[in-house]
């Protein structure tokens, strides 16, 4: 990826914000594995005032393409057994290098029940490939006629804001039948976004079908603005705005990253607050979700704007 600015004036040299590229690189070829925000500003080679920051590209990267891992290899990807024998479905190695994760998978392996069972491979980044399924077939098997209600979610879906939980619903099977987990949650109540399945099992272990519960956690996001202070004066400002939250409240805390000097502190509002009266220099902005341990930070430079020349 090449990323250029041009159209400083001479004598002025170009500076890039956060200090991703160099001083002085007008362009440059980059390989990113993360996604990341480019601005730039004209700086004078002697004394002076700099130009206002240019317009910024951010450049997002997908660390998750689906195409690119491979899915489990089963082999065989089916199998048959009389009633009351058992099969080990082989999952060792069928991922290569990845990780090997059922999506509904069996109660046990080795199995003794009739089922289709679907798995993916997992990659250290925490992608997923697309799923694989194995079928085991039993003569006989009386689970295979059985009908076994799967589990009834209801709402069978919910949506949080980041930082709260929510408590998924586990007394959802009926006739006595036991609930399991077949893609649990990593605790419940749970915070993090994602699909769970379950099945409902009956005593002598036949199982339905699954059902899915969808949580979706609304992302916050942290955009500020600014005003460069002039040439000859402290009024530069920051305007801070809190995206995709209703109803709650939030902590501001301005800091000057220079001396590490708090200069605003805590300053309970909304989800627009303001910080002005600032000089030019490299600042930290720090918004806590009120009453929770949820942050959110964005580092911000301020520069003198260039005065213009009398004609």
């Amino acid at each position: 990826m090449t990323i250029s600015a041009n159209g400083c004036p001479q004598n002025y040299q170009v500076v890039w914000e956060n200090d991703y590229i160099p001083k002085g690189i007008s362009s440059t070829v980059m390989s990113l594995s993360d996604t990341k925000t480019f601005q730039a500003y004209c700086s004078p080679l002697d004394e002076g005032c700099s130009s206002e920051e240019s317009n910024s590209i951010t450049i997002a990267v997908n660390l998750c393409n689906n195409s690119s891992i491979p899915s489990p290899a089963f082999s065989p990807s089916s199998a048959t057994i009389n009633l009351n024998e058992s099969y080990t479905i082989q999952t060792n190695g069928i991922c290569g290098a990845n990780t090997f994760q059922w999506v509904s998978g069996p109660a046990s392996n080795p199995v003794q029940r009739a089922g289709t069972y679907t798995a993916v491979c997992k990659n250290t980044a925490g992608c997923f490939s697309a799923t694989s399924s194995f079928t085991l077939n039993v003569n006989n098997d009386p689970c295979v006629t059985a009908t076994i209600a799967s589990p009834v979610f209801s709402p069978s879906g919910a949506t949080i804001n980041e930082g709260q939980t929510y408590t998924l619903p586990t007394d959802v099977c009926n006739n006595g039948n036991r609930f399991e987990w077949r893609v649990a949650p990593p605790s419940n109540p749970v915070g993090v976004a994602g699909t769970y399945t379950a099945i409902c099992k009956s005593i002598d272990g036949c199982v339905s079908g699954t059902s899915s519960f969808s949580l979706m956690v609304n992302g916050r996001t942290l955009n500020v603005s600014k005003s460069n202070p002039s040439c000859f004066n402290n009024d530069g400002s920051f305007q801070v705005t809190i995206n995709g939250s209703s109803g709650e409240n939030f902590l501001y805390t301005l800091i000057n990253t220079a001396n590490n000097q708090t200069i605003y502190g805590g300053q309970d509002d909304g989800t627009m607050h303001s910080f002005s009266g600032l000089p030019q220099g490299s600042y930290k902005i720090l918004v806590q979700v009120k009453g929770t341990s949820v942050y959110y930070e964005s580092y911000q430079t301020l520069t003198k704007v260039v005065l213009e020349e009398e004609s």
